[in-house]
């Protein structure tokens, strides 16, 4: 069966492989099932969208969904990893990192962890090390979409 997406727009379809879940539980399973077609059943705002980037980049409608997934499964891939490599992280190293991307300075973070400032930079730029990274400006990039709001929460709940 050759790869692919079949897109259609509003209705039910049968579809060669249907799906129901997250879009990371979606990838992961195209990943296992590299060789099949898959149909889409989209609304018709997201078919619009979907139509007008397609037209805007000259593409087909199946080439701008096939970019764009191919664009999220890279970025699922590299989250994973990098989940892999934060779990390699001392519990105080992700802390540092996570108060670091909730936008608080290295000063307010020593203070809020009760360490010296110096300590609070070594914790943070070792988490850099080993997340493969080497600047604060790259580690705040790389965890953009993940929600450090847990590590605020329970901080908040301990002062």
């Amino acid at each position: 069966m050759a790869n692919g997406i079949g897109i259609i727009k509003e209705g039910l379809l049968n579809s060669l492989y249907s799906f129901s879940g997250t879009l990371r539980e979606f990838l992961a399973s195209l990943a296992a099932r590299p060789d099949s077609r898959v149909r889409l059943d989209l609304d018709g705002e997201t078919y619009n969208l979907l139509e007008k980037f397609a037209q805007q980049n000259d593409q087909s409608l199946e080439q701008a969904v096939n970019s764009w997934l191919k664009l999220q499964a890279g970025e699922y891939k590299q989250d994973s990893q990098v989940a892999q490599l934060w779990e390699t992280l001392t519990d105080r190293e992700q802390k540092v990192v996570a108060l670091c991307c909730l936008g608080y300075s290295d000063l307010e973070i020593a203070g809020m962890l009760d360490i010296a400032y110096g300590t609070a930079r070594t914790h943070l730029y070792n988490a850099i090390y080993k997340l493969g990274i080497r600047k604060k400006p790259e580690l705040l990039f790389l965890l953009r979409s993940w929600d450090f709001s847990k590590f605020d929460r329970d901080f908040s709940r301990k002062r």
